[in-house]
């Protein structure tokens, strides 16, 4: 079965181009559209696997990534259901329903970063 295709990101948060490359599923997502950091994640049945955390760059979120399909199908994966941009404050579960994580201790700044043309980019991670 193949995993290549376009895939609609749910709450019109963009699209995921998903190709396969060899051994390879090579995954391409564009928005425009950002509430909170979040991560990709995708869905098979009642499986959820997390691709990565799109990159802000040229005023869009964007993320490249190459997973081996070997990975993906250890994890149960033999199709893309769904996939959804998960706000990092929250923890998918494999029933696709988003619960909340711990909380964070009081007073410690919590951040994600990542390379952006060339540049490191911090960005903080509000829990709720």
């Amino acid at each position: 079965m193949s995993f290549s295709g376009n895939y609609h990101v749910s709450d019109n948060m963009g699209e995921l181009e998903v190709r396969e490359e060899s051994l390879y599923l090579s995954f391409s997502y564009t928005s425009a559209r950002v509430k909170e950091p979040s991560r990709l994640v995708i869905y098979c049945g009642s499986r959820s696997f997390s691709v990565g955390v799109p990159a802000p760059e040229d005023g869009y979120l964007r993320l490249e990534k190459r997973i081996s399909l070997s990975a993906l199908r250890s994890s149960g994966f033999d199709r893309i259901d769904e996939a959804r941009l998960v706000p990092l404050s929250q923890k998918p579960d494999a029933s696709g329903k988003r619960e909340s994580a711990l909380p964070v201790s009081a007073g410690k700044d919590e951040y994600i970063s990542f390379v952006s043309g060339g540049k490191r980019v911090f960005l903080p991670v509000r829990r709720s």
